[in-house]
This record gives structure tokens, C-alpha cells and sequence, in this order.
């Protein structure tokens, strides 16, 4: 019969053993998440949340750096009140946004940090597949939603490490509903995406600056398909390459076209941009089309009711409907002051958004420090051309670069 002291001892060493195999077993389900974590990055594995205020119909203006971190969220009621304001320590270029089911993707152009701002006006982190470090100097080109499906590019270039033999870029998506990230890296730098059929087309120039083409990847399996080619009138006298100063807009589709937008690079062609009827199927060029038979500075593009607008920074924009026949050309009215304050400020428009029968536009007067500098949205109308509204955004950043959001 065992002594009282004997079975204190036997207690304690069972207890030991059963802390030891509990710890065990924490460390190694931790293991195993962690590992499940790297190999299938999630969107939803993001850092603390932040909550910042939104207004029906308002704004989110996004304000930083090219090359310094730390960039200001601020939320505009649809008068210009301000609402909310979050600083990020880390953000840096955030210069490119979408929106997908609600949720508002905004990714850097220098780094591997981007933010997603939900439904509910939380702020998260996220980032680029786990292969690659946190906040490393691996930006994005673009980021764009199509179908299903939220497509971001990864600027890798001639990495010694991830692509040493030629300049790679990497695409990376997930759809709806599905948090994991694929990825799939190919030569060439990306310039816009589109999706369709389970298929994503991917615009891109090649590494030497050259060529143009389009990738086509199956998104089902991860692969790609097809690589066309695109007729940019390549000679020793000129060149055409995409063009859209605003977040992938070189690319659409259009009522079962691909468009390419293409600008040429030599003097007398400069600001004549063309678009390219490219067939899906087979990547064989149907049809192209000058966009204007005047100087047309191309900024942005958007398919919007039906037709397809392309916006230029000199106050005009083309209409085509599904036939891509011309439908009208919409010249914004503006004052004459408004014009000399452009000239003399050096405005230019630093984003578009477009909803019901307006389009809004960011100007940006950037002869000033950023601290003193004018930044306004102005509306117009899509069916005459003449101004609507103007909000002024009234925060005061240190911040050169600004971009929005329209979160109606």
C-alpha cells in the first residue's frame, strides 16, 4: 500500500507528464497552422483592425509618399465634411484601389504592404504571398477586380532571388468567397488584367521595353495558356505601348472584345492614342480605331451603363457604345478661371470615379508644398459636360501624392 507522501509524488509526476504532452501538443498545432498559413497566404490573415468612418456616396481620400512611409486615410461626407481620419505608419505609394463585394483594395506601388478597408469601414493589412517579405521593396502595378475575382500584380523585376534570369512580374488572385492566394509569375511587366470565363487575360511589356502582349492564364488550374502578341506598330521609326495614367486602364472588356489602349512614343504620334479590338479566342487583331483625331492625353478608361468612356486629362472624354461606334464626344465645362488656376497652380487629375450620370475627378495642384496645396473634386455631368458640384478636400497632409475613393 502506497504512503501518503508517495502518492503526493505520483500526482506530481502525472501532472508534469500531462503539461508536457498538452504543451506538445500546442506547439505542434501551431506548427501545423503556421504552415498552412504560409503555403496558402490568406486574405484574411491581416493585421489589427482600424475602424474609420464612411459616408453613403462620400469619399476616402488616400494620401502618401513615393518613397517615405506612413500615409493618411481620410473619410469626405458628399459635401467635403471630414468624417474620419486613420494614419498608417507603414503605408508607402498607395497609389492604386479597387472594390470587390463591398470591400475597398488599395495597394502600394513600392512596397509589399497593401489594405483592404471592409464593409463595416475596417482597415486591415495585407500582403503579397508568403514567399516574400513583409513591407519588402515588391510593389504592385495595378490592382483590379473582374468577375468574381481580385487580381494584384507583384513588380519582382530581376530578382536574385526570385526571377534572376529575366524581369518577372507575378499575378496574384483570389475569388470570391475564397481567401487563398494563387499566384503565377511570368517574364515581362504587367500592366492591367482582365477575367472572363475563368480565363484572366494579362496585359504586360516585356522585360527589354519592346514587345507587347497578353497573357492568358486558366485561373482553374493556375497555368498558362496562351501568350499573343500585339501589333504595336514596332519600327525603327516609332512605337505604340499602353497607355492610362490610372490603375490598369489600358485594358477592358468590352462586349466580348479585349481593348487595348496604345500610345505612341515619338513626337507627332504622342497623344494620339488608338485602341486595339483584340479577339479573345485566337488574339488576332480585328479592328483599330483612333481615339481622337485631336491631342487626346489619355488618363482613364471605364466601361459604365453599357458603353465604354475614355477619359483624357485635357477636359474631354470619348463615349463608345457596344458597336464601338462613336456615340459622342463630352467636353467638360469649365471657367475660365478654373483653366488659368490649372495652368498657373500645375493641376492635374490625380483620379476618376463615375456613378450614375456624373463623373468625378480629382485635381491636384501640386506648385505648392503639399501642406498648403489645393485639392478638390469637381463634378460633372456625363450627359452635358457641365459642372456639378465642387468639394474641397480641407485636410491638410504632408503627403505628395493623393488618390480617392468614391464609397457609394
Amino acid at each position: 500500500m502506497l504512503t501518503k507522501k508517495q502518492v503526493v509524488w505520483i500526482v506530481i509526476v502525472m501532472a508534469c507528464i500531462i503539461g508536457l504532452l498538452l504543451t506538445l501538443f500546442i506547439i505542434n498545432k501551431n506548427t501545423e497552422k503556421k504552415s498552412s498559413q504560409n503555403s496558402n497566404p490568406s486574405m484574411s490573415a491581416l493585421s489589427k483592425n482600424i475602424k474609420l468612418n464612411t459616408a453613403e456616396k462620400g469619399f476616402v481620400a488616400i494620401y502618401s509618399d513615393a518613397m517615405k512611409e506612413g500615409a493618411d486615410l481620410v473619410s469626405y461626407s458628399p459635401t467635403g465634411d471630414i468624417i474620419g481620419v486613420q494614419k498608417l505608419e507603414n503605408g508607402r505609394a498607395l497609389y492604386y484601389s479597387t472594390k470587390l463585394s463591398g470591400n475597398y483594395y488599395i495597394t502600394s506601388e513600392r512596397q509589399n504592404r497593401h489594405y483592404v478597408l471592409d464593409k463595416l469601414g475596417i482597415l486591415h493589412s495585407f500582403f503579397g504571398p508568403s514567399k516574400y517579405e513583409q513591407d519588402r521593396a515588391i510593389g504592385t502595378s495595378f490592382v483590379k477586380s473582374s468577375g468574381e475575382y481580385l487580381f494584384f500584380s507583384m513588380n519582382v523585376g530581376n530578382n536574385p532571388q526570385y526571377s534572376p534570369k529575366v524581369y518577372a512580374n507575378e499575378l496574384v488572385y483570389s475569388k470570391t468567397g475564397n481567401s487563398t492566394l494563387h499566384h503565377i509569375m511570368l517574364p515581362g511587366y504587367f500592366q492591367s488584367v482582365v477575367e472572363k470565363d475563368s480565363k484572366a487575360y494579362v496585359l504586360y511589356i516585356d522585360g527589354n521595353g519592346e514587345n507587347v502582349g497578353i497573357y492568358v492564364i486558366d485561373l482553374n488550374t493556375n497555368s498558362l495558356l496562351h501568350n499573343y502578341s500585339i501589333p504595336n506598330h514596332k519600327s525603327q521609326e516609332q512605337a505604340y505601348y499602353p497607355v492610362g495614367q490610372n490603375n490598369g486602364s489600358s485594358l477592358q472588356w468590352f462586349h466580348n472584345r479585349l481593348i487595348v489602349m496604345l500610345d505612341g512614343n515619338r513626337p507627332g504620334i504622342q497623344d494620339r492614342p488608338v485602341m486595339q479590338i483584340v479577339n479573345p479566342l485566337n488574339g488576332t487583331l480585328d479592328k483599330e480605331i483612333s481615339i481622337s483625331n485631336e491631342s487626346f492625353s489619355l488618363y482613364d478608361t471605364a466601361i459604365h451603363d453599357g458603353n465604354l468612356y475614355v477619359i483624357s486629362n485635357n477636359n474631354k472624354i470619348m463615349v463608345w457604345d457596344d458597336s464601338l461606334q462613336n456615340v459622342k464626344k463630352i467636353q467638360l465645362k469649365q471657367s475660365k478661371d478654373f483653366i488659368q488656376k490649372k495652368e498657373t497652380e500645375r493641376g492635374y487629375i490625380s483620379g476618376t470615379h463615375i456613378s450614375g450620370n456624373s463623373i468625378d475627378i480629382l485635381y491636384d495642384f501640386v506648385k505648392k508644398k503639399p501642406l498648403d496645396r489645393v485639392r478638390e473634386i469637381r463634378r460633372y455631368s456625363l450627359e452635358t459636360g457641365s459642372e456639378e458640384a465642387v468639394i474641397p478636400l480641407s485636410y491638410h497632409s504632408d503627403k505628395e501624392i493623393v488618390r480617392f475613393l468614391g464609397t457609394n
